[in-house]
């Protein structure tokens, strides 16, 4: 779940250091460019052994109703960058993308070549770094910002609903039509984190329906391009990105004529006031690491038991700075107590889900350009390293 003014705090321990600036190396790649197999999204899910990180706040960016990458002030997406997040141990990355401003107007809403082909360009940069890659359509669906349309809240009214989902539906047509001849190293994801006004929790029962429409609408636009795009994967959000959504009866997963090419995602920063706020809540008791097993073990029982994919599409823990904290013993005790909690936590979390095979991935965003040069190279991050240390030493390798 990404407030804006909460984001930049999210996940603060990824820090790249600057490199010269010389020639972009190409570092191999995820797979034949084009290839597809005929495994199901979970065998692919376990044979890749994923680990992700976001890539955010740069094509998911946005100002004044327009989505831009440079928007929020952080630089353009480069293979080095791309290099340096594969150096560091990741194998995949979700890249959020904001549409806005870049679909024209009534009956065509033509998505704009530039918009795709800067896409592209990205998307390939994750490939020749050897990255599985996620896009998606991202704060379309905040309707709360100037700009947003996917709106979940004006899809109440009927008429706005139809109009939105013509939108939805051409726009997914477009998107996925451009990249249909790539292979299963890409996937796509339906949109981000949908709502109705500010229930992040549980919205109506008609609130549901609409995001099982536009799932169902987002399945058969890309099946309906043809070439790989007819059994690329396709990840499902529930309404709002929730873990609990995903598990309510209310949640359909689309008709698909790609048998099991489909995996579900949720977003998870739990609990909230660790994951998203200067709480010490989580102090890695049993009984905290017990609430993350039950969490994660219920997706399992309900979707991967039955050979359906799921994907932790966000995680992370804010940063807890204390600031409002004026004696500076006691402050530096409750950053030190965090950050502690933190290291807990996230090697935790993510041996959990992979335990579950259920594979996660880090949300980083704002904090991230505070410490990127145009062409950083490096993750120095003790934190993050030794998580990413823990998954190797523990399960064999990433």
């Amino acid at each position: 779940m990404k407030k804006i003014l909460a984001i930049f705090l999210i996940l603060p321990l990824f820090f790249f250091a600057s490199c010269p600036e010389e020639k972009e190396e190409v570092k191999g790649n995820s797979g034949d460019l084009y290839s597809m197999s005929s495994k199901t999204a979970l065998e692919y899910f376990n044979s890749q052994n994923l680990v992700g990180i976001n890539f955010g706040d740069t094509l998911d960016a946005h100002r004044s109703g327009s989505a831009s990458e440079t928007a929020w002030s952080k630089p353009l997406i480069n293979q080095t960058l791309m290099n340096g997040i594969s150096d560091a141990g990741f194998t995949l990355v979700r890249i959020p993308i904001t549409w806005m401003n870049h679909i024209g107007a009534a009956p065509g809403y033509t998505v704009a070549k530039a918009r795709l082909d800067r896409i592209e360009e990205v998307v390939l940069m994750a490939h020749n770094a050897g990255l599985k890659a996620i896009i998606n359509m991202h704060h379309d669906d905040n309707d709360t910002v100037t700009g947003g349309w996917l709106s979940v809240d004006k899809s109440r009214n009927p008429a706005d609903k139809a109009a939105i989902l013509e939108k939805y539906t051409k726009a997914w047509t477009q998107i996925a039509a451009h990249f249909k001849d790539y292979g299963e190293w890409l996937m796509f994801e339906s949109f981000n984190e949908p709502h109705f006004q500010n229930s992040w929790e549980t919205g109506s029962v008609e609130d549901y329906q609409t995001i099982n429409d536009w799932n169902q609408a987002f399945t058969d636009a890309v099946r309906g391009t043809g070439s790989n795009n007819a059994a690329r994967i396709l990840i499902i959000p529930a309404y709002a990105n929730k873990r609990a959504r995903l598990l309510d009866s209310t949640f359909r997963l689309p008709d698909d004529p790609a048998h099991y090419r489909q995996a579900v995602s949720f977003h998870y920063y739990e609990p909230y006031p660790f994951g998203q706020q200067e709480s010490l809540l989580y102090t890695g008791t049993l009984q905290d690491k017990q609430k993350i097993n039950n969490d994660l073990q219920a997706l399992y029982t309900k979707f991967i038991v039955n050979d359906i994919a799921v994907i932790m599409g966000e995680c992370g823990v804010v940063r807890k700075l204390f600031n409002t904290t004026t004696d500076p013993v006691e402050k530096a005790d409750k950053q030190e107590q965090a950050r502690l909690s933190r290291r807990d936590y996230l090697p935790f979390l993510f041996l959990t889900a992979k335990n579950y095979k259920i594979p996660a991935v880090f949300y980083i965003g704002v904090n991230m350009a505070r410490h990127v040069h145009k062409l950083a190279c490096r993750v120095f991050d003790f934190v993050l390293l030794f998580i990413i240390r823990t998954i190797k030493n523990k399960l064999g390798g990433l």
